[in-house]
C-alpha cells in the first residue's frame, strides 16, 4: 500500500486501529479511499480479513469498494471478508439463523406489490374496507414507520390512545403472521429480524460479535434507528466502529434515515476520534464556495469547509424560461453546444430534478430530437406485467410456500383456472394449511375442479416438478429459465394476448432483457450460479442500478435522474432544473417550515458537478391542468453573489431578471417567517 497517495487527514483515518472513529467526509473528499486503505492497514497489522465487516447502502458502492480493496490488498480472495449492503448482510445473517423463528432458510423477499396484497388479505380477515379512510397504502406507511422506529404492536397500541385507534396494531400483527406462513420477509425485515434475533438469542449475538471485530460503515448519515442499533449491538464492548459520512448529505429522512445518528455519534460512542476530510478532488472552487455558503444556512451540522486544487472554475449559471417545454429545449441546446465546442461525451452530463414527474418533458423533447439519454432510478421495467409474471414463476420454484406468486401465475397464460377454481383451492388451503402449489398436484383437490381447470393444473404441476429438478443443479441458469417460460406456455400466451406486432415485440424484448440479466449474473458468479442466488440478487437491486435507456444501445447518454438518485455520482456538467418554490424546495417542506433537508438536497446537487452547474427555472408551469406563475427558489438567493451569474442561452440575463429572483425569495422568506410565527 502506498500511503503517500493520502493527504494528512486521510492518512490519520486510515491508520486508526482501535476504538470508535467518525470520519466526516465532505462531498468528493475520497471517503472510499480512506475505507479501502484502513481495511488494508488492518490486514497488514495481522487482522483476519474475515473479522472485518464493511457495509454501505447500494450494491454499486459495495462493488466499487470490493474492487478497490482487492486492488490495494494483493492476494485477498473475493470472499475473504464481507463487503456489501446492510440489507445484504441482514439477508445473509437470516439465511443462517431464520430457523429459530420457524422460517425456512429459503425464504423469499416480498416486494411492494406483495406487501399490499398481504395487507389487503389481513384487512379482509378483520372486516375492514380497503377503499375506506384507512386504506392499504395508509397501513403500508404505518408498517414501514413501525419497522424503522422499532415499534411493536403494543407500542403502536399505546400510542393509539392519543391518536385514536386506526387498527394498525392488528393489521401489523396479521401482516407479520401471513408473511411467516408464506415464508416471506419484506425489505425492512432484513434489518428488523436480525436485531430481534440478536436480542432474544444472546448466544447468536455473541457468535457474530466474536466473528466481526472491526466494523466499517459507509454513508452513516443515511442510517435509520434499526441500522444504528444493529451496528451498536454488533460492536459490543469493543466499539471498534469506524463510520464515514457527511451530515450535509443526509437526504433520506423521508424514508426513515435519522441524521441524529451521525450528529450524536460522539455521545453514543464516548471517546470517539473525529477526522474531517475537506480537500475535495472533484469540483472547482467556484462550485465548492457556493455549496459551502448555501449549506451554512443549516444550523445543526458539523462545520466543514470544502476546498480544491482544481482551480477557480466558472460561476454557477442561473437561467430563466417562460414555460417548461422551453426549459427542456434550452437544456438540450446547451448540451449540444457543449458537445460541439467542448467535445464532451453525453454521459458526462446529468439533468437533475426534485421529483420524478419532471422527467417527462425532458424525455419527450430529447426523444423528438434524438438526443441519447438514460433514465436512472426508473422502476418502470421492473413493474411491467411480464417481468412480474416472470419473477413469480421463478419465486414459486425456490419457495413453494409463496402463495402470492402462485396466485399470480396460476392462470397466466390462461389455462382454465378461473375465479371459482381459485376459490376452491383457497378453501382446501384454509382446511389443510398446505401451500397452494402442493394442492395443485393433489388429485383429490384437482378432481374437485372443472375438467379444463384440472387439465391446466396438471400441466402446470408437471412442468413445475421437472424444472425444480433442473434448477437444483447450478449452471445453465439463463437457458433453464428460458426453457421454463417456454414449457409453461408463457411465450405462446403473450402471442395470444398481444395482437399488435410492435407491442408483442416490446414484451418479448423485455423478457429477453430479464433472461439476459440472469446470464450476466451467471457470468459474474461463474458456475456457482443458482436460481435461488439470482432471485436474491434481483430482490436486493437498488434504484440507482435501474436504468432505462433511450436513443442509445449502450451505457452512453445524458443521465436524467432525481437528485436523491444522484448521490455518490459525479458529472462534468450538472443541470438542476425546476428551481422554483413549491417544487424545490418542495411544498411539503415549506408547509412544515423545515427546509434543512431540502437545502442538503440542493447541496448534493451542486457537489455532483466537476466543472459547471446550470440552474433553470420557469416563469410559468402547468400544474394540475392549469398554467400557473412560479416563484423562483429561495435557494438561488442563498448562493454567494460572486459565484453566480444570471444568464440566458445567448448571454447574461437582464438586471431585471436578478431583481425577479431576489424579490421572489424575499417574499418566500416572509412567508416562512409568518408561518413560524403563527400559533
Amino acid at each position: 500500500m502506498n500511503f503517500n497517495l493520502l493527504n494528512p487527514q486521510q492518512l490519520r483515518a486510515a491508520r486508526h486501529r482501535e476504538g470508535p472513529m467518525l470520519v466526516l467526509a465532505g462531498a468528493g473528499t475520497g471517503k472510499t479511499t480512506v475505507i479501502t486503505y484502513r481495511i488494508g492497514h488492518l490486514i497488514s497489522c495481522g487482522v483476519d480479513p474475515g473479522a472485518i465487516l464493511a457495509v454501505t447502502f447500494t450494491n454499486k458502492a459495495a462493488r466499487e469498494m470490493k474492487t478497490r480493496i482487492t486492488a490495494v490488498v494483493k492476494g485477498l480472495g473475493e470472499d475473504a471478508m464481507f463487503v456489501g449492503t446492510f440489507h445484504g448482510f441482514g439477508c445473509r445473517m437470516l439465511r443462517a439463523n431464520m430457523s429459530v423463528l420457524g422460517y425456512s432458510s429459503r425464504f423469499g423477499i416480498a416486494d411492494e406489490g406483495d406487501q399490499a396484497d398481504v395487507i389487503k388479505q389481513v384487512m379482509g380477515d378483520l372486516g375492514l374496507d380497503p377503499t375506506g379512510e384507512f386504506g392499504v397504502q395508509y397501513y403500508l406507511r404505518g408498517i414501514r414507520h413501525a419497522n424503522n422506529t422499532l415499534q411493536s404492536e403494543e407500542d403502536i397500541r399505546e400510542a393509539g390512545r392519543y391518536r385514536g385507534n386506526d387498527g394498525l396494531p392488528e393489521i401489523l400483527a396479521g401482516y407479520r403472521e401471513k408473511l411467516r406462513l408464506l415464508n416471506l420477509v419484506d425489505y425492512d425485515d432484513l434489518l428488523l429480524i436480525p436485531v430481534s434475533i440478536w436480542t432474544n438469542y444472546p448466544e447468536i449475538m455473541q457468535r457474530y460479535r466474536d466473528t466481526y471485530q472491526y466494523i466499517l460503515v459507509d454513508e452513516y448519515q443515511d442510517t435509520n434507528l434499526v441500522q444504528a442499533r444493529m451496528i451498536s449491538m454488533l460492536a459490543g464492548d469493543r466499539k471498534n466502529v469506524c463510520v464515514v459520512g457527511d451530515d450535509d448529505q443526509a437526504i433520506y429522512g423521508w424514508r426513515g434515515a435519522d441524521v441524529k445518528n451521525i450528529l450524536n455519534f460522539e455521545s453514543t460512542y464516548d471517546g470517539a476520534a473525529i477526522v474531517k476530510l475537506e480537500q475535495n478532488y472533484r469540483s472547482t472552487n467556484a462550485i465548492l464556495a457556493a455549496a459551502n455558503h448555501v449549506i451554512a444556512h443549516n444550523g445543526h451540522r458539523h462545520s466543514k469547509a470544502l476546498w480544491s486544487e482544481n482551480g477557480t472554475g466558472e460561476p454557477l449559471s442561473i437561467m430563466r424560461v417562460d414555460r417548461e417545454v422551453e426549459e427542456a429545449r434550452l437544456v438540450l441546446n446547451l448540451i449540444q453546444h457543449f458537445r460541439a465546442v467542448d467535445h464532451i461525451n453525453y454521459d458526462d452530463v446529468v439533468v437533475l430534478y426534485r421529483s420524478n414527474f419532471q422527467s417527462r418533458i425532458f424525455e419527450q423533447v430529447f426523444s423528438e430530437r434524438r438526443l441519447p439519454h438514460r433514465i436512472v432510478g426508473s422502476k418502470a421495467f421492473y413493474e411491467r406485467r411480464e417481468i412480474k409474471d416472470a419473477v413469480a414463476y421463478l419465486r414459486i420454484v425456490v419457495n413453494p410456500h409463496d402463495d402470492l406468486a402462485f396466485l399470480r401465475i396460476v392462470n397466466v397464460p390462461a389455462r382454465g383456472v378461473g375465479r371459482s377454481s381459485v376459490d376452491t383451492l383457497l378453501m382446501f388451503k384454509s382446511e389443510t394449511g398446505r401451500p397452494l402449489v402442493s394442492m395443485a398436484a393433489d388429485e383429490h383437490v384437482v378432481n374437485a375442479l372443472s375438467a379444463k381447470a384440472a387439465a391446466g393444473l396438471r400441466d402446470l404441476s408437471r412442468v413445475y416438478s421437472d424444472v425444480r429438478r433442473q434448477f437444483g443443479t447450478p449452471g445453465n441458469l439463463a437457458e433453464t429459465i428460458r426453457d421454463y417460460f417456454d414449457r409453461v406456455g408463457y411465450y405462446t400466451g403473450l402471442r395470444r394476448l398481444y395482437r399488435d406486432p410492435q407491442e408483442l415485440q416490446s414484451r418479448f424484448d423485455n423478457l429477453g432483457e430479464f433472461v439476459n440479466s440472469a446470464a450476466l449474473f451467471e457470468e459474474r458468479v461463474g458456475g456457482r450460479a443458482t436460481l435461488f442466488d439470482f432471485l436474491e440478487s434481483y430482490s436486493l437491486t437498488d434504484d440507482s442500478e435501474r436504468v432505462t435507456r433511450q436513443g442509445s444501445e449502450d451505457d452512453s447518454g445524458v443521465a436524467l435522474m432525481t437528485i436523491h438518485n444522484s448521490k455518490g455520482m459525479e458529472f462534468d456538467i450538472v443541470f438542476v432544473v425546476g428551481m422554483e418554490t413549491d417544487l424545490f424546495p418542495h411544498k411539503r417542506s415549506i408547509a412544515e417550515c423545515s427546509l434543512d433537508e431540502e437545502r442538503r438536497l440542493f447541496y448534493v446537487a451542486l457537489t455532483r458537478a466537476k466543472r459547471r452547474v446550470i440552474m433553470t427555472y420557469s416563469r410559468t408551469r402547468a400544474v394540475r391542468g392549469s398554467r400557473q406563475h412560479r416563484v423562483p427558489s429561495c435557494f438561488m438567493d442563498e448562493l454567494p453573489e460572486e459565484w453566480k451569474a444570471f444568464q440566458s442561452a445567448a448571454d447574461i440575463m437582464t438586471p431585471a431578471g436578478q431583481d425577479d429572483v431576489r424579490a421572489a425569495c424575499a417574499l418566500m422568506r416572509e412567508r416562512l417567517a409568518a408561518d413560524n410565527a403563527a400559533p
